[in-house]
């Protein structure tokens, strides 16, 4: 084996000292000395591999990569938030000009005034010229008997009132264009009592996106019913539809448009 003084010397001339660590391969330790002192001789020509030791106790920093993901993934650096361009997240301008709603704004469509009652109601037919309690908002489509301050469609026929069979509704049209576009939650109100007809009520919203439709038995209920048709981007033109699909009776009462926002 080689000696322990032979060992040294080869290290000291390397210039290995307790600051500087030389490494070298010794292919083969169990050489005899001659062998050893040939692998010495041959270390101190060869440059060493070294590294230096901390000559302090304290634990040496590290450069840490901030990746800026919790499961440290690198990721692209897209710049701060403020230099960003906004993504559009689809937001749209609105469908019509501002107008006289606003916070607390409620726009009610009462129905057309009339006289006598029942199949005596007149007038028949609506002519939607805002005369002697006419509602040019509230419009009336083969629908021709009244009662109290509602309208409504009935399974009986007398002279000069429309066939139950043809197409009944009612519109209710606010004028948008004064009201002003916007998000509105939608009212409606209609009269129970067991002469109801035994099939839902057609409610159809003319809104921005389409139309809506919900249905509603007006046997359900205790005398005047309130129902919510939900809230609706309104623009101009927009409008509401309360169909009798059958031939018996339904009811047209008023119908309120709350403001909710632009």
């Amino acid at each position: 084996m080689m000696s322990r003084l032979t060992l040294a010397l080869g290290l000291l001339a390397a210039g290995c000292t307790p600051e500087v660590v030389c490494e070298w391969s010794d292919a083969d330790a169990d050489a005899d000395t001659a062998s050893a002192t040939t692998a010495a001789t041959t270390a101190v020509a060869t440059t060493p591999i070294f590294s230096t030791r901390p000559t302090s106790t304290e634990t040496p920093e590290s450069t840490v990569l901030d990746t800026g993901t919790v499961d440290d993934e690198p990721t692209a650096d897209t710049g701060s938030l403020a230099d960003s361009t906004p993504v559009d997240t689809g937001t749209r301008p609105p469908c019509g000009d501002a107008g006289i709603a606003g916070p607390g704004f409620v726009h009610t469509i009462w129905p057309d005034a009339h006289t006598g009652d029942e199949a005596t109601a007149e007038p028949k037919v609506d002519v939607h010229d805002g005369q002697n309690g006419d509602n040019h908002e509230f419009r009336r489509h083969n629908v021709a008997r009244a009662h109290i301050s509602y309208w409504y469609t009935s399974s009986f026929q007398e002279a000069g009132e429309p066939d139950p069979s043809d197409g009944q509704w009612v519109d209710y049209a606010p004028d948008f264009e004064v009201l002003g576009a916007g998000r509105y939650e939608i009212i409606a109100h209609y009269r129970q009592t067991e002469n109801r007809a035994a099939y839902e009520a057609l409610y159809k919203v003319q809104h921005r996106d389409g139309e809506t439709i919900i249905g509603r038995d007006q046997r359900i209920g205790d005398d005047y019913e309130s129902l919510s048709l939900g809230v609706y981007e309104m623009c101009p033109g927009g409008f509401v539809r309360v169909e009798d699909p059958g031939v018996n009776s339904i009811t047209f009462n008023q119908m309120e448009f709350v403001w909710v926002g632009p």
